[in-house]
C-alpha cells in the first residue's frame, strides 16, 4: 500500500545525477509528496543520488533524492524517486501546486477546448491563483 497519494503529470523536468552532472530533460509520469517517477530515455541505477528540478514559469521546484526502481517500458525507462527530505513544507506546497495546475491544464482542455502545454498551464495557473497558496 503507498504512503502518499500520487498525481498524474506530464509536466518537464530535469534531472542530474551523482554530483549534479549535465542535466538531462524528461517528462514525469506522476508526483506525490513522498517522491516521483518519470520517463527518460536511459536507465538510471537504483541507489543513485538524483537532483530534480521541475520548472513552474517563473519559479522552480527543486528537490534531491535517490532512485528506487528503474523498469524499462517499450523503449524507455520509467525511474522511481524518493525525496530526502518528503516532510519538507515548501516541497508539499510546491507538489500541491504541480496538481492544481495539471488538473487546471485538463479543465482548460475539457471545458474551453484549448489545449495547453504543462508550461503553458503554469504561467496561466500561478498569474491567476497562485497569491492563494502563498502565505
Amino acid at each position: 500500500m503507498r504512503g502518499h497519494h500520487r498525481h498524474l503529470s506530464e509536466m518537464p523536468i530535469e534531472f542530474s545525477l551523482e554530483l549534479k552532472n549535465q542535466a538531462c530533460r524528461e517528462r514525469l509520469v506522476n508526483i506525490s509528496s513522498g517522491g516521483l517517477a518519470f520517463s527518460t530515455q536511459r536507465g538510471v541505477r537504483p541507489g543513485a543520488a538524483i537532483h530534480i528540478k521541475i520548472p513552474l514559469g517563473a519559479y522552480h521546484f527543486d528537490a534531491d533524492g535517490r532512485v528506487v526502481w528503474c523498469h524499462q517500458t517499450d523503449h524507455r525507462f520509467e525511474v522511481g524517486v524518493r525525496f530526502d527530505d518528503p516532510q519538507s513544507e515548501h516541497k508539499a506546497q510546491m507538489i500541491d501546486q504541480l496538481c492544481h495546475i495539471e488538473r487546471y491544464r485538463w479543465k482548460v482542455q475539457d471545458e474551453e477546448g484549448r489545449q495547453l502545454t504543462s508550461e503553458e498551464a503554469a504561467a496561466e495557473w500561478i498569474s491567476r491563483y497562485a497569491n492563494a497558496f502563498r502565505h
